[in-house]
């Protein structure tokens, strides 16, 4: 087993920008009925250095069958996020985020990230980084660079 830390990816709002973007160029993939920055392959491929990627999307199995295809990734392992009951004005993927990381250090690109995903992550005791995107720009350069950072406390099994 790996002992990189994981990255727990969403992809609608995060991978899938829900608007514009950054200004930069785009690339549509009919096949897959998205939109999303011509950089992101590249960008995945210097964060996989460093983390061991997770669906943690309402994607799930179609993330691996879909999207690491488009984008030269293996298959990912994925958090069963199922039938989740939640309270208004929670992020209704913490309780299973929470079961599958345990205590094992991860970051977590998303753009529903609520004030008690923060609390919860800020009380763990093993390092964790949550990162708000913007849905309508998705990940950029910024994140990638912030996600290094993190992630370069971690020793590396190669």
């Amino acid at each position: 087993m790996t002992d990189l830390p994981w990255l727990l990816l969403d992809v609608d709002g995060v991978l899938v920008p829900m608007g514009a973007g950054d200004g930069e160029e785009m690339v549509e993939s009919t096949d897959a009925g998205i939109r999303y920055a011509r950089a992101l392959p590249a960008r995945l491929a210097s964060l996989g250095k460093t983390f061991a990627f997770v669906w943690a999307t309402s994607w799930g199995q179609e993330g691996n069958d879909v999207l690491c295809p488009l984008w030269g990734l293996p298959r990912l392992p994925t958090i069963g996020l199922g039938d989740v009951t939640f309270k208004r004005g929670t992020t209704w993927k913490v309780p299973a985020v929470r079961r599958f990381v345990r205590d094992r250090p991860f970051a977590w690109l998303d753009d529903e990230l609520g004030g008690d995903a923060h609390r919860w992550a800020r009380r763990r005791s093993v390092p964790t980084l949550l990162v708000d995107v913007r849905p309508d720009v998705g990940l950029t350069q910024d994140h990638v660079d912030s996600l290094l950072q993190f992630g370069s406390t971690f020793s590396r099994s190669d």
